[in-house]
This record gives C-alpha cells, sequence and structure tokens, in this order.
C-alpha cells in the first residue's frame, strides 16, 4: 500500500462527504437537515424533537456528514484533505 493509501482514504471520506451534503441540499431545500441528522446533546438527556430524527446514537457520526452551506462545507473539506493527508 505504501505512503499513498492515507491521501487516498482522505480523498474518499471528502468525496462522500461532499455527495452526502449535495443530496442533503437537493432534497433539503428548508434545512432541516441540520436537525434531523446534527449531534444535539439535549436529545441524549431524553429530549425529543417535533420531527422524525436520526436516532441519537449515529449523531456524532451523521453530523459529520451535515454543513450549513457551500462555503462551510468547502472550507472544512480543505482543513481535511491539508490535515488528512498528513496523518
Amino acid at each position: 500500500m505504501g505512503p499513498r493509501f492515507p491521501r487516498t482514504a482522505t480523498n474518499i471520506i471528502v468525496a462522500l462527504t461532499v455527495v452526502a451534503w449535495i443530496v442533503a441540499a437537493l432534497f433539503d431545500p428548508t434545512g432541516k437537515a441540520g436537525y434531523v441528522l446534527g449531534f444535539i446533546p439535549a436529545r441524549f438527556s431524553g429530549s425529543s424533537m417535533p420531527f422524525a430524527t436520526a436516532p441519537a446514537f449515529l449523531t456524532p457520526l451523521t453530523a459529520t456528514l451535515v454543513h450549513s452551506g457551500p462555503i462551510h462545507i468547502g472550507f472544512n473539506m480543505l482543513i481535511l484533505l491539508w490535515c488528512g493527508s498528513q496523518v
């Protein structure tokens, strides 16, 4: 595998995250994806949301796929590429 595997893995993670963001942006123009998939600590104490959400134990993972806009995901993916290829 050599030194190229970490960069390939980082590129795959970035691509999957961008695709997930595009799908969320296309199918959820209201922007509720952040509430449905986001990490909201109050949900672990039993608080309920007025709409269907992802199970609370999955939200640390699903929150990584939710971004608020193109600038947010752009800078996050830039930093992920920069830092991820070094790790």
